[in-house]
């Protein structure tokens, strides 16, 4: 079932911003607009040796193989949950399959991590297989050095959360293309994991940067530690109670998730 917000949205064919569960045959894409929404950040551009230069064009296909591959246990597993963003130009063709990758252009995406509790022996064993490929993933042009200091900063701010982070959902990924920020896209995208989430009753946590730091605060995430990777540029770990009156839990059983935003 299609989620529609508002009738005069579905009335007209003007497009519209259409949040929805990604698949596999997503994976491409989902590794583009996962770049791009990143491509201005300060820690980023240093690990890649970005400074003031771009890609090139062998880099950003490495750099997109790379990303692909962190999108595959996510999207492998049944337990977590991969969103897309995407633009639709005739949004009455949501429920119908015509807001697939094949008929939008995705422009923002979320990956949720579900807890170990929701998550099945193979599918466990699965997941591990696919993260120690992640871990092998980065180019080999990347400053070994910066993200060896980004991965020690992880681990530190893991041992915060102790075992009760096997109980909480984690954000692993979120972003929007720079060009859709500041249209809510980002809010519509949160609020339909966070859906979920709190139809499990089960908290959050994700590590912010700290452009965004705000943008969780003001939706219930509460700092609980910061970890300096480099100078002028700290990860923060952030945790999100669920809480006592959850909200629905139709992501699961829809493929349309959430009302539509107009552009």
């Amino acid at each position: 079932m299609c989620a529609v917000g508002a009738a005069s949205a579905a009335a007209d064919a003007s497009p519209v911003v259409v949040i929805e569960r990604a698949t596999l045959a997503d994976t491409r894409q989902l590794a583009a607009a996962d770049s791009a929404a990143f491509r201005d950040d300060a820690l980023e551009r240093a690990i890649y040796g970005l400074d003031d230069k771009d890609f090139t064009a062998q880099q950003r296909e490495e750099d997109l193989e790379a990303r692909e591959v962190r999108y595959l246990a996510p999207l492998r597993d049944p337990a977590d949950i991969v969103l897309k963003a995407i633009v639709v130009d005739d949004p009455r063709g949501c429920c119908e399959g015509g807001s697939d990758a094949t008929r939008g252009v995705i422009v923002g995406s979320a990956a949720w991590e579900a807890p170990e509790s929701l998550r099945d022996d193979s599918a466990a064993r699965a997941r591990e297989a696919v993260q120690a490929e992640c871990y092998q993933s980065d180019p080999e042009w990347v400053d070994a050095e910066l993200s060896e200091r980004w991965a020690a900063a992880d681990k530190k701010l893991g041992r915060l959360l102790g075992e009760r982070g096997r109980d909480m959902w984690n954000l692993t990924t979120f972003g929007v293309l720079p060009e859709y920020q500041g249209r809510g896209i980002g809010l519509q995208l949160l609020q339909a994991g966070l859906g979920v989430t709190d139809g499990e009753g089960q908290d959050v946590y994700l590590e912010s940067t700290p452009a965004a730091k705000k943008f969780y605060e003001r939706n219930g995430f509460q700092v609980l530690g910061e970890e300096e990777v480099m100078d002028g540029h700290a990860i923060t770990l952030m945790v999100r109670k669920a809480p006592a009156r959850p909200l629905t839990r139709r992501l699961r059983s829809s493929r349309c998730v959430r009302d539509m935003v107009p552009l």
